[in-house]
């Protein structure tokens, strides 16, 4: 295995354990989203260590927007700019 198919797979790997988090019709594409944000920060991180753990933070937050989209689109509201006090009264 080259450099770059290990590179691939972390990817894969990492992604894969947030797939879990969204709704079922949507598993492959947050999968791809996921990979697909993970090379192309890697690719423009400059020289910087791209760490695992640096890997999950993106994954995470790549989670994070789809559940505010898919609310917002599904719900008609956009809570992720409101404020704790708001989003308590909603």
């Amino acid at each position: 295995m080259n450099h770059l198919e290990g590179e691939w797979l972390t990817y894969y790997k990492i992604a894969s354990r947030f797939t879990d988090r969204v709704k079922a019709e949507d598993k492959e594409d947050i999968l791809h989203t996921i990979i697909a944000n993970l090379a192309d920060v890697e690719q423009n991180n400059g020289h910087k260590p791209f760490t695992e753990a640096v890997m999950y933070r993106i994954a995470s937050r790549t989670v994070a927007d789809y559940r505010f989209s898919y609310y917002s689109f599904n719900n008609g509201l956009d809570c992720k700019h409101c404020s704790k006090g708001t989003k308590a009264e909603v």
